[in-house]
């Protein structure tokens, strides 16, 4: 039996870091069933003006995601800032850790993934917008209905 127990600790150990690492169950905005075209990126700047894209903007440098005509999925992996212009709204986006982060959602209806360590300052004026805050947020929600979880999410 002890070769068995070991085979359960170490399936326990895994799932542990699985689940530690992944990202938190945010809504998708989106609207089911909408063409996606892939987000396409050059040193760090992402153009997707018509909305509905998907993809990472990976870049040793800063990322500037536009995706106006919303409906995009971002996933930002920059080691100096990220900067989501979604102002069309029903954006989806995973900010990286350890740098400023910012999003326009001024249309509303988005969720954002603020990472540990990470500034982030999210615009949704326009309301109804869903926030992880492991890092520090900064968050208009002027329009009303936000929900913020975690520790970065601001106080009062």
């Amino acid at each position: 039996m002890p070769s068995s127990q070991g085979h359960a600790r170490r399936f326990m150990l895994l799932v542990l870091l699985v689940a530690c690492n992944s990202a938190p169950p945010l809504p998708d905005p989106r609207p089911v069933g909408n063409a996606r075209s892939s987000l396409s990126c050059t040193n760090g700047n992402c153009n997707c003006s018509q909305g509905q894209c998907e993809g990472n903007c990976e870049s040793s440098g800063a990322c500037n995601v536009d995706c106006s005509g919303g409906a995009c999925k971002v996933d930002c992996e920059s080691s100096q800032s990220c900067t989501l212009n979604c102002s069309g709204g029903k954006c989806f986006y995973y900010c990286a850790k350890d740098v400023p982060c910012s999003m326009d959602c001024s249309g509303g209806d988005c969720s954002a993934w603020c990472q540990e360590k990470a500034t982030c300052n999210f615009n949704c004026s326009g309301g109804n917008c869903t926030f992880q805050c492991d890092g520090t947020c900064t968050i208009d929600c002027s329009g009303g209905g936000c929900k913020c979880t975690g520790d970065g999410c601001p106080k009062g």
